[in-house]
């Protein structure tokens, strides 16, 4: 008789679903999505209508999952096993993904001057682990850039944030390309507590359509925790 030794056996996830499918959506934020047909499972080719319906004072900011895009409404054709999600946002928010629901999407971390550190997404609170700070608060910052500015209007920028220990940052809003000109931003003081803190601009320079939020987070140790981070448009002068 012949004999034979197994190594190791290796199993493969079979991602070929076949008919029928299913679809899962979940809306995220103040929002809700309407599904046409509701079914508990769909066969190849069928059609379904998504209708991404905002809250009061809410707007629809686009898709995630298996389609990605600001469609609205959305028409799918079932092909294979579907999840997706619709985010929602106060109006006239700036920002994109400003509660970071979708993870780190659209936020940078940049390290200079020789300073270490790491970003990851906890729950909806965005954690910057600084291991090494800089010489500078700008060693560290965290960015959201291609932000649009128009003359004439006044915008509410306010976030909330805690540190491991008491630490000051500099925040705020500015032009994201040299000389990188602060519009407007200022120290503030965070604590081990959870905190939220905002300022107010108005934009008197002309329109600028690139210009970045940012946080200076260096200099000083600890760590930082950001949630909630939102520019609101208010009124014009």
């Amino acid at each position: 008789p012949q004999h034979m030794e197994i190594d190791y056996v290796r199993v493969y996830e079979n991602v070929n679903y076949q008919p029928p499918y299913s679809l899962e959506v979940r809306s995220l934020g103040e929002g809700e999505i309407e599904i046409s047909p509701i079914q508990s499972t769909y066969e190849e080719g069928e059609t379904v209508n998504l209708l991404a319906l905002p809250g009061k004072g809410y707007m629809f900011t686009g898709w995630a999952g298996s389609f990605s895009g600001d469609e609205n409404p959305l028409i799918i054709q079932m092909n294979r096993n579907m999840k997706l999600m619709g985010y929602f946002a106060r109006e006239g928010e700036l920002l994109r993904n400003p509660d970071f629901r979708r993870g780190g999407k659209n936020w940078f971390l940049n390290q200079f001057n020789g300073a270490k550190a790491t970003m990851k997404i906890e729950g909806q609170m965005c954690h910057i682990n600084i291991s090494d700070p800089g010489p500078d608060t700008w060693s560290v910052q965290l960015n959201q850039t291609a932000l649009s500015l128009k003359q004439g209007y006044t915008y509410k920028f306010t976030f909330s944030a805690f540190s491991t220990k008491p630490k000051r940052i500099y925040a705020g809003l500015a032009m994201a390309y040299e000389p990188y000109t602060p519009y407007s931003a200022r120290i503030f003081s965070l604590s081990e507590k959870i905190e939220t803190y905002s300022l107010t601009y108005k934009m008197k320079d002309p329109g600028d359509d690139k210009v970045r939020a940012f946080f200076d987070i260096g200099k000083h140790k600890g760590d930082v925790f950001i949630d909630s981070v939102s520019i609101i448009e208010i009124e014009p002068l």
